[in-house]
């Protein structure tokens, strides 16, 4: 637990890796409250990023595999987003939380899954879309069928 009274170690892994308060909680062994707490008796700043949790497993998953990966890719199929590209194989991955790629929400229609698929094969990126229940409970089956 030296770590976690590491207040230049949580700083870095923090803002120079953007690892979350959850990640660094994971990686500790304890819970994000503990860190929560730890950041706040020692006046650090909590950032918030713009990438889920998942997203950086992922990316985590592609990177020790030598694999290039670009994460919020807006140049390519603008306006839309890209989640995760990968350059050297004219991939990218859409990762779908149930809950902010549901039709609930104003910027969801029926097509928009699809808008972005069709983008995509437009300029010659296949589009693979993981969907947060897949990669919470079938994560070893995503990653054996997306590796083939």
């Amino acid at each position: 637990m030296a770590l976690l009274n590491s207040p230049d170690w949580l700083l870095q892994q923090h803002n120079d890796h953007k690892q979350t308060l959850t990640a660094i909680s994971k990686m500790l062994g304890c819970s994000s409250t503990t860190i929560g707490r730890q950041f706040n008796r020692s006046d650090l700043t909590v950032q918030r990023f713009p990438i889920s949790m998942a997203e950086r497993e992922i990316q985590s998953f592609l990177t020790e595999h030598n694999i290039v990966v670009q994460s919020n890719v807006r140049n390519i199929i603008s306006p839309l987003e890209l989640d995760i590209f990968l350059p050297d194989y004219n991939i990218a991955i859409e990762y779908c939380g149930l809950y902010w790629h549901c039709t609930k929400h104003q910027r969801i229609t029926p097509q928009t899954h699809k808008q972005k698929l069709d983008k995509c094969a437009q300029v010659g990126i296949r589009l693979i879309t993981i969907f947060e229940d897949e990669w919470l409970h079938k994560q070893a089956l995503v990653i054996y069928f997306r590796k083939r």
